[in-house]
């Protein structure tokens, strides 16, 4: 999981999807959007000086495995 300074969070699960939330207090969060990645597309980094997102897909453990890098612009 990212955090961004305007408290957005960003998490990638292992079933491929990005999932956006935004902080509305310490302990609440709201669902913004849900950015579908690839298979097993867990491993990322957010790099908030140029306001992008990147994810690896690896694809491992599927016969058409293709492995590549997705990056995300995030939006403010």
């Amino acid at each position: 999981m990212w955090m961004d300074v305007p408290r957005k969070a960003y998490l990638c699960d292992r079933d491929g999807n990005n999932h956006g939330l935004r902080a509305e207090d310490a302990d609440h969060y709201t669902h913004v959007a849900d950015v579908p990645t690839g298979f097993r597309a867990r491993t990322s980094i957010l790099v908030p000086e140029l306001n992008r997102l990147y994810v690896a897909v690896s694809g491992k453990g599927k016969p058409d495995a293709n492995s590549r890098l997705q990056i995300y612009e995030i939006q403010p």
